[in-house]
């Protein structure tokens, strides 16, 4: 079984996002009217194309303590090597400890506002890379219930898909990372 090891999470300025994540920002922006977009507001074919393989929109449950994947971008399935949609967020291969990835989607749900990062990290002996950025969307009554991710690989992943790269592994959390 290999290791899987988280390196780092960092968040990153929204002006240093990359192809993928750079365009739906500016999408949310001009439809946030400097509060949160609502989500009767996003239009999938007022995307860039190249972009919509690597969406994802999660519902937020339990008040922001739980999201479940409503859809997944086809790129991402291809990617990981499976489908997730209809998936909880604990079951997703991230990257990153479970923990961090709750506390970066619970904090866009608090502040209702915009979040990147980038994340490096290891399964066995390959180092990847992602880009990662999460969108509040508000319902009718305006409250954030989803949540939109644009997700972008930073690296070349390794010929073998990375979930089944992630089943054969296992976490190993190093202090401060747990």
């Amino acid at each position: 079984m290999a290791d899987f090891v988280h390196s780092e999470t960092s968040e990153v300025a929204t002006a240093d996002l990359g192809r993928v994540c750079a365009p739906v920002l500016s999408y949310w922006q001009a439809h946030a009217g400097g509060g949160v977009m609502p989500k009767s507001a996003l239009d999938p074919t007022a995307l860039p194309h190249a972009v919509l393989p690597h969406l994802m929109l999660f519902d937020v449950l339990d008040e922001g303590r739980e999201f479940r994947t409503r859809l997944y971008g086809t790129g991402l399935a291809s990617t990981y090597g499976g489908e997730l949609t209809g998936k909880y967020l604990h079951e997703m291969e991230t990257g990153e400890p479970p923990s961090l990835t709750y506390r970066l989607f619970g904090r866009v749900v608090a502040e209702a506002r915009p979040m990147a990062t980038r994340t490096r990290f290891l399964i066995g002996r390959d180092m990847l890379a992602y880009e990662r950025l999460l969108l509040p969307l508000a319902d009718a009554a305006g409250r954030t219930a989803y949540v939109l991710a644009a997700l972008a690989m930073l690296d070349e992943p390794p010929p073998h898909s990375l979930l089944e790269m992630a089943r054969r592994a296992r976490w190993n959390t190093r202090p401060g990372h747990a």
